[in-house]
């Protein structure tokens, strides 16, 4: 019995398969700096130094929002601004 490729498609086809609606967001460069309140060299050099996972889609580097997210909790600098007495 042989698969032809057209088969194969039909297996993530059905209420399994993953819906536009529930694909994970995802961020450019310059609106995660927007979000994050730093400068786009700021995000890029936290990709190049490997704090931060990216993909490069065509000509846009693209970061997962929960990527993003973790990013913002693991790195970003508390404010540490104490009174002191």
């Amino acid at each position: 019995m042989s698969v032809s490729i057209h088969d194969h498609a039909y297996r993530f086809i059905g209420p399994d398969a993953m819906s536009v609606t529930s694909l994970p967001s995802m961020l450019t460069v310059g609106e995660l700096a927007d979000i994050a309140q730093v400068s786009t060299w700021t995000i890029r050099k936290e990709i190049k130094d490997g704090r931060l996972l990216a993909r490069r889609i065509g000509r846009v580097v693209r970061i997962l929002d929960t990527e993003a997210a973790r990013w913002m909790t693991d790195y970003a600098v508390p404010d540490t601004i104490t009174a002191t007495a």
